[in-house]
């Protein structure tokens, strides 16, 4: 728990850092000219920010996949009379049973299953299955809300580092000189 807050924070101070060097980098550069710390600054934010953004763009496909790759069972229809008749009557019950539980789990249906009497019932869940099927509804909201949420993320770095460099432009007075204030100069301006 102390771990996830510290790189939240370490993550967030780095982000801010990173905004400012561009936002002040930038209009470092445009106030003065090209200077060694103004490139730097701009180099630094824009690494960062935009490090940040393919991490993060990088996950969201990566999230995007895996969610797309998960088997999803959709209903099946009924099954026929004589589905697996072959089979004795109490493993034609369990494979019908485990059926009619892997359709509830992934869509949420109640499929009819076969009985050791060969008859048809209607498949009702346990609460260890609605609690499994509860279990897996919020697993897929989270990893789709996970993909969103990447993708959102990283497309807040590109446009912040775009505002900090669009502001640190606004902000700039072009051509302005620096002041040089020497010890005299200093005392003079006091009285």
């Amino acid at each position: 728990m102390i771990k996830e807050w510290l790189d939240f924070f370490a993550t967030e101070a780095a982000g801010v850092l990173a905004f400012i060097f561009l936002f002040e980098g930038t209009r470092l550069l445009r106030t003065y000219g090209t200077n060694r710390i103004a490139v730097l600054m701009v180099a630094y934010g824009a690494i960062f920010s935009f490090a940040s953004a393919g991490f993060l763009y990088w996950k969201h496909v990566t999230s995007k996949e895996i969610t797309q790759t998960l088997p999803r069972m959709e209903a099946v229809d009924p099954l026929p009379a004589d589905w697996k008749k072959d089979l004795e009557p109490q493993k034609r019950e369990e494979a019908s049973l485990a059926l009619a539980r892997m359709v509830f789990f992934d869509s949420g249906k109640f499929n009819d299953y076969f009985d050791k009497h060969g008859q048809r019932q209607r498949f009702s869940p346990s609460e260890e299955d609605i609690k499994h099927r509860e279990w897996l509804v919020v697993t897929q909201a989270r990893l789709e809300d996970a993909v969103r949420d990447n993708l959102n993320h990283a497309l807040g770095w590109l446009i912040w580092a775009l505002m900090a460099v669009a502001l640190g432009f606004m902000f700039a007075r072009h051509g302005a000189t620096p002041k040089r204030v020497g010890p005299a100069q200093d005392i003079d301006s006091r009285k």
